[in-house]
């Protein structure tokens, strides 16, 4: 035999072996089982995924919720050093000897 229909031949067993394997069925989700403790399983994971995602959403409300704080209380200083800044860049463009 040559090499195309040994790869045949072994992809045909694979996929005979994959869809007559007792393993292939469905989960107990899918059957309708939602005692069965893979069901259980599988619902502890999804919440604990979404408690991560609500955790990390959380974080980055409060860390917004921080900034807002800090720029409203803070005002008055970054207005103060935005005029320094400015009166120093224009010393920079203006020639010494004017």
């Amino acid at each position: 035999m040559n090499c195309g229909k040994m790869r045949i031949a072994a992809m045909i067993a694979i996929v005979l072996q994959m869809a007559l394997a007792p393993g292939v069925s469905a989960c107990a989700a899918c059957f309708g089982a939602s005692d069965d403790p893979m069901a259980k399983g599988m619902n502890a994971g999804i919440f604990a995924l979404l408690g991560v995602v609500a955790v990390v959403l959380l974080g980055f409300l409060l860390f917004m919720v921080f900034l807002v704080r800090r720029a409203s209380t803070h005002s008055d200083v970054m207005i103060r050093k935005a005029e320094e800044i400015r009166v120093q860049l224009l010393k920079e463009r203006v020639p010494a000897n004017c």
